[in-house]
């Protein structure tokens, strides 16, 4: 597969917060009315979602990074108070807030 084809709506750092081995979901499928578990980097991802043009999901993962370790040390702390404030908390607050960079 080529480089950024699989292109994620749903930041795979996201979805990996909700996997017991970080590597597959559990999955509802509506058509049949059925749970299952599959594999994370196949959900929430299209192929070329964004464009056949890289340029955007390479941009789009580098904030997704930035933004990705405020949200991991939050869940691995447990608590606001240990996020710096310049750094982290408002990386945070500024991701689950706002949907657009």
């Amino acid at each position: 597969m080529p480089e950024q084809k699989n292109q994620h709506y749903v930041p795979e750092f996201y979805l990996r917060n909700f996997s017991i081995d970080k590597k597959n979901l559990n999955i509802y499928v509506i058509n049949n009315k059925q749970f299952t578990s599959g594999p994370k980097n196949h959900q929430c991802s299209k192929s070329y979602f964004y464009s056949k043009d890289t340029i955007l999901e390479t941009l789009l993962s580098q904030l997704e990074s930035r933004e990705a370790s405020a949200i991991n040390k939050l869940i691995r702390e447990k608590t606001l108070s240990k996020l710096n404030y310049y750094d982290d908390y408002i990386r945070f607050f500024r991701y689950s807030h706002n949907t657009s960079y």
